[in-house]
Formats: structure tokens, C-alpha cells, sequence
């Protein structure tokens, strides 16, 4: 079984991956759900970059409308990866997740 740092270092490389190549709209629940979750923790970590969090925020909509956000964030599977990935790191030790913040502000928006 992974440790709660081996899959939130996990989650975040794939995070990082998919604003780097680009996912296919529409944005999978999960894939927002887990995004959202690590920028509303983050922003919250890090009160004083909590702008700089949310501008990265449309990296992961994906060119998705705002219609089609709300539709996405409707679904039990966002709601499930985005309580699954907040549970996670507030798991994490602080220096963790800070790094984990961290390596999403290295993406431009």
C-alpha cells in the first residue's frame, strides 16, 4: 500500500503533468476534484500566495466553461476526489505539502 506522501507526490506529478500536456476537455470529475482540492489547500497553507493559487486554478478547467465546471463539480465523483485528496494533505507534513504547493506555482497560467 502507498503512503499518504508516495500518493499525494503521486497526485501532485499528475497535476503538474496534466497542465504541462494539456487533458482533453472535458475535465474529468476526479482530475478537477483533486486540482481544486490541492489549490483551495494550498491557498489556505499559504495565505500569502492564496492569489497566485487561484490564478492557477483555469489550468485545470481546460478551456471548460463555467456551465460545464458547475456540472462537473455536481458530480459524486469530484465531491469523492476532492474530500480524498484534502483528507490526504492535511495528512501530510507541512514541508511536504509546501513542496507540493510549491511545484504547482513553478506552472505559468
Amino acid at each position: 500500500m502507498m503512503s499518504i506522501t508516495a500518493r499525494l507526490v503521486a497526485l501532485g506529478t499528475l497535476l503538474v503533468n496534466l497542465v504541462a500536456h494539456g487533458a482533453e476537455p472535458p475535465v474529468s470529475p476526479q482530475t478537477l476534484g483533486a486540482a481544486d482540492a490541492m489549490i483551495d489547500f494550498c491557498s489556505t497553507a499559504d495565505a500569502s500566495r492564496a492569489d497566485q493559487y487561484r490564478t492557477h486554478a483555469g489550468l485545470f478547467a481546460n478551456g471548460a466553461s463555467d456551465d460545464q465546471l458547475a456540472e462537473v463539480r455536481s458530480k459524486p465523483e469530484y465531491k469523492s476526489a476532492y474530500d480524498a485528496a484534502t483528507g490526504s494533505l492535511q495528512q501530510m507534513a507541512k514541508d511536504e505539502a509546501m513542496g507540493t504547493c510549491k511545484k504547482l506555482l513553478q506552472r505559468t497560467p
